[in-house]
């Protein structure tokens, strides 16, 4: 098949420039006959005389070596385009290709992914809720964020350093939210809870009391 190929494109190829050798035939004819049409206006209009016979020839001559050279340029240098960068097809058919492929700027911009960003542990964990349950809870004071239960005092001390240790110290500050129908805030189990995490734990307290009922 490739041998086929090969034959079938040097004979388009020696067609393509037989073609081109009549073209140029054909421009030296055309170039002849302008100027031979030249000559005789001009010696008409201009010189009222007839002009001599060999320098009719020898002009009709370099007319024609002149178009026919013209044509010759297009075709020979630009392919079968008719103009200055026409759309001749030169020796190559094909637009595409490994080089093409390989050109920057033919290339289409790819977007640049960006990284998922990363939460920084210690702003997750460095603060947490405790909510004052309802008076009628006690012991049951304490309930920590994300659980429904509350814990007596003892168990929300021991939760709290553990919550602390799982943090690896990036625990820093508790808020303590009170309702309005929460145990008192002067109750010793708050005061008692609030001075352990602070003095015993190292940790920052704020107590944020809310003017609203907290659901039964």
């Amino acid at each position: 098949m490739e041998v086929v190929f090969a034959e079938t494109d040097m004979a388009m190829k020696a067609g393509k420039y037989v073609m081109y050798i009549l073209a140029v035939a054909g421009g030296f004819l055309i170039g002849n006959m302008l100027t031979w049409l030249i000559c005789r206006l001009a010696a008409k209009l201009v010189l009222k005389k007839s002009i001599n016979l060999q320098l009719e020839r020898a002009l009709r001559i370099i007319g024609g070596l002149v178009v026919a050279a013209l044509v010759a340029f297009l075709l020979f240098r630009f392919g079968s385009g008719w103009g200055l960068g026409g759309s001749g097809s030169g020796e190559g058919d094909q637009e595409g290709g490994p080089a093409a492929e390989e050109n920057p700027a033919k290339q289409k911009e790819q977007p640049k992914k960006v990284a998922p960003k990363k939460e920084d542990p210690a702003t997750l964990a460095s603060g947490l809720k405790i909510t004052i349950l309802l008076a009628k809870s006690y012991p049951k004071t304490f309930q920590f964020e994300g659980e429904t239960e509350g814990l007596e005092l003892a168990a929300a001390k021991a939760k709290l350093r553990k919550r602390l240790d799982e943090s690896s110290g990036t625990l820093k500050f508790v808020d303590i939210v009170i309702y309005l129908n929460s145990t008192a805030e002067i109750h010793g189990d708050i005061q008692k809870f609030e001075a352990f995490a602070q003095e015993d734990l190292g940790l920052k307290t704020a107590r944020k009391k809310l003017q609203q009922q907290l659901p039964e």
